[in-house]
């Protein structure tokens, strides 16, 4: 399976992924916004936490707040701006996206002297965003950049 990144964007305007997939977790939500599209994860985001010896414990908290005990490792819920608008509908972009966190995740680049990078999807999009961003404003200094030589005073 290809990777379409723009559908992954997309879905990352209306989910919001914390942590290393967990893909039952994964399942479940797109089950639930397949069965509820306009109020799945409205009120609180779903969450696996672990705490002391007891490991993935299922921890579904009201947005804002977490488990009393342990701490989230893995969450999905919906972004504040598709949050804000409460009448919002996922589209399959969001389903695209949790697919793709489940079947690419996590995400392994290839960089410099072997070394590799690896992160969880959704973080490795909004680097690699970054980075192009950055890429862009170093090609249009470049652009602009007069390079004048100096004469020879000696001569």
């Amino acid at each position: 399976m290809k990777l379409d990144v723009e559908r992954c964007r997309r879905g990352m305007q209306q989910l919001h992924i914390i942590g290393r997939a967990r893909p039952e977790l994964i399942e479940q939500a797109i089950a639930l916004i397949g069965e509820h599209p306009v109020t799945a994860l409205q009120d609180e985001y779903l969450g696996i936490k672990n705490y002391a010896h007891f490991g993935d414990q299922r921890a579904d908290c009201p947005y804002g707040m977490g488990p009393k005990h342990g701490s989230i490792v893995f969450s999905i819920g919906r972004t504040p701006e598709w949050r804000a608008d409460g009448g919002r509908r996922f589209t399959d972009d969001a389903i695209y996206l949790l697919e793709a966190y489940r079947d690419f995740e996590p995400l392994q680049w290839g960089m410099e002297a072997g070394r590799n990078l690896t992160l969880p999807l959704c973080d490795a999009i909004r680097e690699f965003d970054r980075l192009s961003a950055k890429r862009n404003l170093i090609a249009d200094a470049f652009e602009k950049l007069y390079v004048v030589a100096e004469i020879d005073k000696a001569g």
